[in-house]
């Protein structure tokens, strides 16, 4: 099965909010960079452009989104913020 595959039957899966939730990420995340590539790596659904963007991973009772580069995502809301 390809990754697109994999990550249908993975929110088909989820039985509770965590389908309808991965599966609106899923759908922003194409809306945001339809060139993005979504691949299937370490049992999670992960997301390539130029390299590595994202990956979201389902548990028990959470999803974790992981930008590989986040600390390189400017902050608009960082200035006026410094020492807090």
């Amino acid at each position: 099965m390809n990754a697109s595959g994999l990550i249908d039957a993975q929110i088909a899966g989820l039985k509770d909010w965590r389908a309808k939730t991965l599966a609106r990420l899923r759908k922003i995340i194409k809306e945001a960079d339809p060139e993005i590539v979504e691949e299937w790596k370490w049992s999670t659904a992960v997301w390539s452009h130029n390299g590595l963007v994202l990956a979201v991973g389902a548990f028990k009772d959470k999803l974790k989104v992981n930008f590989f580069q986040g600390a390189s995502i400017p902050d608009r809301f960082a200035r006026g913020r410094q020492g807090r």
